[in-house]
């Protein structure tokens, strides 16, 4: 056991090491031949999640422990990187970027996806995080096997020449770029649909750089694979090609297919080779919207009558409720994790305090705010729902694991989208077990 601060060790085991802090598991780290998988501690190690897709939230737990008990974070997370490096070197494991051996983030994105690492060497940054369906790839230890494992062992070498070259940002994008997956994702959903030769040009193309909130989702990926059908081979690699030059957004092009494909699966429809030309068919096929009413004319209203009384509030306001149990909500480990994590267009948040339920109240018409004593006490976490960076949904979770309540603005129904990412989130962090 090699002891990082008096509170945090690193303890090896048979197949890697745990995190522990104060004599308790809290994560561990187990290495492969060429990749490492992180998993974080739940139900008092009785349990451990995978949390590889998300490099951040061991550092962040790690940060947090430390504040908690007044000592240095970047000394804790300094040393479990020192750790884990020195680890990963001895078990033979090569490529990693000296700027990684001091940053705990970007060192678990580099150990952890091999892939991820190659591209790093070539100027990218780290991975922020990784989609469901690229982890298989990323996780592969060379670009032949990761396109066997997306593309099934007929992938050609020239695929695999091609896949790195796609991960690399190019010159326009800015300094220390994570990776651009668009490329493999688009060239993922035509893999039934164009020949290889074909596909080894989407995985090469140079796309304009895009965050990581534009790569796709794994329903997003879906619905492309199935509207491709609409189109012929030339025509889904112009428009695919088309999406990487100009950034338009996978979810505008799946937009524009989806209103499409009604005509074209009845007549012999030529679909546009460019997104900007496939929406102005889509235009013309699709009836435009009726015109909305026009305004009614307001009533008018007779003045209002001056009140004889003296101007005296009725209800004289009420004096603020002191917090007794601090200002700031206090996790546990295990729901800590919850804020921040993201599904595709969905994020997941906590209240850190009583406005901000009182805010979310506001925001969702409802009575969130007279959570605040039960969250404060531990009875319940209240869990909100962001979409596309606007609170959406709310999820109450009892102190027994149980999901008591998901309700959307006005205490109603959320979609079945929201309602899927709720349960998808509560089933990869391990939670909602009483209701699973």
């Amino acid at each position: 056991m090699v002891s990082i601060t008096p509170s945090l060790s690193y303890s090896p085991t048979h197949d890697g090491a745990e995190l522990v802090v104060d004599e308790r598991p809290v994560a561990r780290v187990a290495h492969t031949a060429h990749t490492v998988r992180t998993s974080l501690a739940m139900l008092g190690g009785e349990r451990f999640v995978d949390v590889s897709a998300q490099p951040r939230t061991v550092p962040t737990l790690l940060r947090r422990e430390a504040a908690r008990r007044r000592e240095d974070p970047n000394r804790w997370c300094n040393g479990v990187a020192d750790a884990i490096h020195g680890d990963a070197v001895d078990r033979g494991m090569t490529g990693i970027p000296d700027t990684d051996k001091h940053d705990l983030e970007a060192l678990l994105a580099s150990v952890t996806y091999p892939l991820g690492r190659m591209a790093r060497a070539h100027g990218a940054g780290p991975l922020p995080f990784v989609p469901r369906w690229a982890q298989p790839a990323l996780r592969a230890a060379t670009p032949t096997d990761a396109v066997r494992r997306l593309f099934g062992r007929g992938a050609s070498r020239a695929m695999a020449r091609a896949l790195p070259r796609g991960l690399i940002p190019g010159d326009a994008a800015p300094a220390e770029a994570a990776p651009d997956l668009r490329p493999l994702g688009l060239a993922w959903s035509l893999r039934h649909h164009v020949d290889n030769d074909r596909l080894a040009i989407i995985l090469a193309g140079r796309a304009t750089w895009r965050p990581s909130q534009h790569w796709p989702t794994n329903d997003e990926l879906h619905s492309l694979e199935r509207l491709w059908e609409i189109t012929d081979a030339p025509t889904a690699v112009s428009l695919a090609l088309d999406e990487l030059s100009e950034g338009a957004g996978i979810a505008r092009l799946t937009r524009a297919l989806q209103l499409i494909e009604p005509v074209a699966l009845v007549s012999a429809m030529a679909v546009a080779r460019n997104i900007t030309r496939l929406e102005e068919q889509a235009a013309t096929v699709v009836p435009p919207a009726p015109p909305p009413p026009p305004p009614r004319r307001p009533r008018r209203r007779a003045p209002a009558r001056p009140d004889p009384l003296p101007a005296v509030p009725r209800n004289p306001p009420r004096a603020p409720v002191p917090d007794r149990l601090g200002d700031v909500y206090d996790y546990p480990p295990a729901i800590e994790i919850v804020h921040g994590y993201r599904l595709g267009d969905h994020r997941f948040v906590l209240p850190r305090n009583r406005a901000d339920l009182a805010l979310w109240g506001r925001r969702l018409a409802n009575c969130l705010a007279d959570y605040a004593d039960a969250v404060s006490g531990g009875q319940c976490v209240v869990i909100g729902l962001e979409e596309r960076g606007t609170l959406v949904a709310a999820l109450e979770l009892t102190r027994d694991d149980t999901v008591r309540q998901l309700v959307g603005a006005r205490n109603a129904r959320p979609t079945g989208a929201r309602r899927a990412a709720c349960h998808r989130m509560l089933r990869d962090l391990g939670l909602g077990l009483a209701t699973a």
